[in-house]
């Protein structure tokens, strides 16, 4: 769980296995961009991995002329990760924020020169450069401004984190939603860095993301929480939220941005994992095999991996929080979740009759995955497309499954019965 929490060296480290000899070659070749590629991912799947945050450390930390000497400089985006917030160190004024080597070399009594800003030692009250001297009287020992602290203010070299980062677990992002102001859209590429920097994902999470039109001016205190609402329920009753995503959505202003535009930022949450359902699994698992006795020419490594238990278990999860979603809100409900590999889409659909499940899609079936698709980057990234749907009408249950490999070598899967006949003979399926 990434907490964001200013990082402390733990007694015992636990290595893993061949990552400090990767990094550490290519740290000697100033090949810093990939090997703070490599950490950060380590990082988004294990925050808690004291070696990774190190080596992390250590990379931001290269000095800025050894960086700009460097094969692969860092970027940008990489520096302002909000995955390395707990070895950064920041202003308690005006929110500026750094990196200093204290954070893995807590060496006592160490002596900075030059440095970025104060500390007080007792409660990590911290200033920026530019705040430590507007607020210094001639060179004389500053007090800690902390109200009820004792302190004085020294040489800053402990992380405090940074109070701005969003303390969530990538795991439990169901999309994350990003707008920026004025009426162009942004690209992917520009969108990232606006997320990275609030939110502990990477670049390779970029089918999370959905970007959205804003109109001018809309980026104010009093708009943006209006801006944010508009937008989550637009994609909600467009089928690509789960029902209630507005009480799962934390809203963010993001100003300053490396394109300066201010963007709104919205991190919806998964809803509550349901248990699988048992009967639902039991059929997810004949409809599997029935596909698996036909023998697909083109059956490879990524239908091998649809019928993993990861994929499979959840999977059946989801279709039973979709199907259930369905019977209360008596409409298509749709729950997603995006798995290493896998992007997995579970759909409801509160009856039986194969024409009234069709008039679902108001603008046909093929037209919601192409939708589905296009909001999760796809094809591309290495994704593999799931689209398990549940017709019931409460008695019983129908499945239906499309299925898109990432590797277009291999078959695909279109759920051809939720497809108009008329459709069909034009798609000549």
């Amino acid at each position: 769980m990434f907490t964001g929490q200013p990082f402390t060296v733990p007694e015992h480290i636990e290595p893993v296995p061949g990552l400090a000899d990767r990094v550490e070659a290519m740290y000697r070749a100033g090949r810093y961009r990939t090997a703070m590629d490599e950490v950060l991912r380590q990082l988004r799947r294990d925050p808690a991995n004291a070696e990774a945050m190190i080596l992390a450390a250590t990379i931001v930390y290269v000095s800025r002329t050894a960086t700009l000497m460097a094969a692969e400089p860092l970027t940008r985006e990489q520096s302002a990760s909000a995955i390395l917030a707990p070895v950064a160190v920041q202003c308690s004024r005006c929110g500026a924020f750094w990196y200093a080597m204290g954070t893995v070399l807590p060496i006592p009594n160490m002596i900075v020169a030059n440095p970025l800003g104060v500390q007080c030692p007792v409660c990590r009250y911290t200033l920026c450069k530019d705040c430590a001297a507007a607020a210094s009287h001639q060179g004389a020992a500053i007090p800690c401004p902390a109200p009820g602290c004792s302190g004085t203010l020294e040489p800053a070299h402990l992380p405090t984190g940074r109070r701005e980062v969003l303390p969530i677990d990538p795991s439990e992002i169901e999309r994350v939603i990003v707008a920026r102001d004025g009426p162009i859209p942004p690209t992917i590429s520009e969108a990232l860095p606006a997320v990275t920097t609030y939110v502990p994902l990477v670049a390779d999470d970029a089918p999370f993301v959905i970007i959205c039109r804003s109109d001018p001016s809309q980026m104010s205190d009093a708009s943006a929480p209006v801006l944010a609402r508009r937008l989550v329920d637009g994609l909600e009753h467009d089928m690509l939220l789960a029902s209630g995503a507005w009480d799962r959505s934390t809203p963010m202003r993001v100003t300053g941005s490396e394109d300066d535009s201010d963007y709104l930022v919205i991190v919806v949450k998964l809803p509550e994992r349901q248990p699988p359902s048992a009967f639902l699994a039991g059929l997810m698992g004949d409809h599997l095999q029935r596909i698996a006795d036909a023998k697909f020419e083109h059956h490879g490594p990524c239908w091998a991996g649809l019928y993993s238990a990861d994929v499979t278990g959840e999977s059946a999860a989801l279709l039973q929080a979709a199907a259930s979603d369905a019977h209360q809100a008596d409409r298509l409900a749709t729950r997603t979740r995006i798995l290493p590999e896998y992007v997995v889409v579970a759909t409801g659909i509160p009856t039986l009759d194969l024409p009234a499940a069709r008039s679902q899609f108001p603008h046909g079936y093929p037209a919601y995955v192409e939708q589905l698709n296009g909001s999760f980057r796809l094809p591309g990234y290495g994704l593999n497309f799931v689209h398990w749907i549940s017709c019931s009408d409460g008695a019983t249950t129908q499945l239906h499954l499309t299925f898109l490999p990432a590797d277009q070598s291999e078959q695909a899967l279109l759920a051809q019965d939720l497809v108009e006949p008329d459709m069909r003979r034009a798609l000549g399926l």
